[in-house]
């Protein structure tokens, strides 16, 4: 069995545990707590460098991985098993797009209020975070075009 073969045989094993609503509540128990824990553990300097564009950058990068891994999302099944481009390519994509440094210099000049914080939204949801299907928006766009798709949800 190669590498893929069993990447992909665990991703269908963990879609698998979790469409048991019991076990999809513990998960979002655990991430809640690890959640908490983490946040009174960063340190100052963890704080500034959020600030920078590379911090947001990889911040953003690697919630992206995480919910793909099944790791601390509201909805798994949505994420699950996505493909997602390289970190690399995540970086050059992201400093060379316009939307990008907009939305990060007026996140800063707002004084970093979550609603205009920088956030990458799938254009299709059906497909994973490729450089193709992935634009900046700020959280609270994110969140109106998550809402008008509420179907997707119920």
């Amino acid at each position: 069995m190669t590498d893929e073969e069993r990447k992909e045989r665990n991703r269908e094993r963990q879609a698998r545990h979790l469409s048991n609503p019991v076990n999809l509540e513990k998960k979002r128990a655990r991430c809640r707590e690890y959640a908490r824990r983490n946040k009174e553990r960063q340190s100052k300097a963890h704080q500034l460098r959020r600030k920078t564009v590379d911090g947001r950058l990889t911040i953003t990068y690697n919630s992206m991985t995480s919910r793909v891994n099944g790791k601390c999302t509201k909805n798994p099944e949505y994420y699950i098993g996505k493909s997602v481009c390289s970190k690399e390519e995540f970086v050059n994509w992201s400093k060379n797009d316009p939307s990008f440094i907009r939305l990060f210099e007026a996140w800063l000049e707002s004084g970093q209020q979550f609603s205009m914080s920088p956030s990458i939204d799938r254009i299709d949801s059906d497909k994973g975070y490729d450089i193709g299907n992935m634009q900046w928006l700020t959280v609270s766009e994110n969140g109106r075009k998550g809402a008008e798709n509420s179907t997707r949800w119920e």
